[in-house]
């Protein structure tokens, strides 16, 4: 071989696995639940192009305050062979990780406080851990307690040290088994810092999963974004920009923070159709959607329906780089296609691991509004 081909070879590797190292996550939660849903709601296994993550994780599992975990919907993920579908898809892409999440808001705080707080248990469950992962196929396992720590949801003070004990076990047993340990956390501050041991919690997982959405509910009792991505105002921290910051200068690493973003919005019920902007007073949640039928949100396969039908108006909110869409009394603050490419851009100005999808099947993924999973494949796109 020639010098100049020698270089020029070694030159193509390199480029090589500069792109390789580059490669971002594109990660999206399923809850399976969906397969229920009338209608255009409803969703299947089948519906999820594997094509376009990295990731999916399978949602979800509980645990029991004996440090054994439990099927919610058996019948779902056994009789109707929800969890080996979803394996299956790996045969599409044979780079796809299917993981198991544990918990959710649903599942509350009690069992996992209590599994945490003792050696015994905390081994246990890691055991535990390792052997559904095995037994279904599972790639690993997303931990998704919320909240350690947090009073309000019946949490424990002790449960903030704890949790990262409970990682730690998890990860000890996770590495050699080849699998997979990931987190799912809140965003903003006034939880995370309550929470959280963030340095010690990031040598002890492979990725974060920040949600970086719900930073505004109709409890506040006044229209605002459900995942802004720049604040409104001077000292405002809830926005996805404050949260990464928080997150990072606490000292995870950028290369282990996964960007949540939402696949639906927050509804509120305005209280005077002529104060539909932001900060408008409400009276409430807003109406339920024919599909997720629960009052407070809506799909964005919903909100994208209803603004071919006309019965939405939106617009795009410059200062926070989010749209939100009203009528004459009903107000929803979501994400779009052009949001998701400004959080793209941040996830690579801030060198981040990837995105994060909450979740499929509230995506566009009929295609009812353009390409189907419009907003995946709109992440997906610009990574």
């Amino acid at each position: 071989m020639s010098k100049l081909v020698f270089v020029v070879v070694m030159a193509l590797v390199a480029i090589s696995g500069h792109f390789a190292s580059a490669q971002k996550n594109v990660i999206g939660y399923l809850g399976a639940w969906a397969n229920y849903r009338p209608g255009n709601g409803k969703f299947t296994i089948e519906h999820i192009n594997p094509k376009l993550l990295t990731h999916v994780i399978y949602s979800f599992f509980g645990a029991n305050s004996d440090a054994t975990i439990k099927h919610l919907d058996s019948w779902l993920d056994i009789n109707l062979k929800s969890i080996a579908r979803c394996i299956e898809l790996k045969k599409q892409n044979p780079t796809l990780k299917v993981l198991a999440a544990v918990g959710g808001w649903n599942a509350g705080v009690h069992e996992f406080s209590a599994i945490a707080a003792t050696p015994e248990l905390r081994t246990k469950f890691a055991n535990e851990a390792v052997a559904f992962c095995k037994k279904f196929g599972f790639d690993g396992l997303d931990m998704d307690w919320e909240y350690p720590a947090n009073i309000e949801r019946g949490g424990k003070p002790e449960d903030k040290q704890n949790f990262v004990l409970l990682m730690k076990e998890l990860y000890t047993k996770f590495k050699p088994a080849n699998l997979t340990l990931t987190a799912a956390v809140a965003a903003p501050e006034s939880i995370a810092s309550v929470s959280y041991d963030i340095k010690q919690l990031a040598n002890n997982v492979d990725f974060i999963n920040l949600m970086a959405y719900d930073f505004h509910t109709s409890v506040d009792g006044a229209t605002g974004q459900n995942a802004p991505l720049k604040s409104a105002n001077a000292g405002d921290k809830l926005n996805v920009q404050s949260s990464v910051e928080y997150w990072l200068k606490q000292g995870l690493p950028p290369s282990k923070l996964n960007l949540g973003i939402p696949t639906y919005g927050r509804t509120f019920a305005v209280s005077k159709a002529n104060q539909r902007g932001l900060g408008a007073r409400a009276t409430g949640a807003g109406q339920s959607g024919p599909y997720t039928q629960e009052p407070g949100m809506l799909g964005y396969n919903e909100i994208c329906e209803m603004k071919n039908d006309g019965k939405l108006t939106e617009i795009w909110d410059t200062n926070q780089a989010v749209p939100y869409a009203s009528n004459e009394n009903l107000w929803v603050g979501f994400d779009n296609v052009k949001s998701i490419q400004e959080k793209c851009n941040y996830i690579k100005t801030k060198n981040l691991a990837g995105g994060m999808f909450w979740s499929l099947e509230t995506d566009d993924f009929l295609g009812k509004c353009g390409p189907k999973f419009g907003l995946i494949s709109a992440l997906k796109n610009c990574l």
